[in-house]
């Protein structure tokens, strides 16, 4: 397919493989998914800085079955959250 540049000059176009197409819009809305995150987990360290670190040091102090559980139900609440806003 040609295009038509502004000054007149004619370039090739070549389309993306059926596959490839969208890309850069799923990067798009993973980064901006990825930077909501950040936002999210920075919240606490800017607002509250030693309240966070209270918190981090209580939560050195778990066993590791307890941190893996509460991993657990985060991730499922996530996942439960994103499934919801998809419906």
């Amino acid at each position: 397919m040609k295009r038509t540049t502004p000054d007149g000059t004619n370039h090739e176009h070549r389309s993306l493989p059926p596959m490839c197409q969208g890309t850069a819009d799923h990067m798009k809305y993973f980064l901006c998914v990825i930077g909501m995150v950040m936002i999210v987990e920075g919240l606490p360290w800017f607002g509250f800085p030693n309240r966070a670190r209270q918190i981090l040091l209580t939560l050195a102090a778990q066993p590791e079955n307890r941190l893996r559980s509460m991993g657990l139900f985060m991730m499922l609440g996530g996942l439960a959250l994103v499934y919801l806003g998809n419906m």
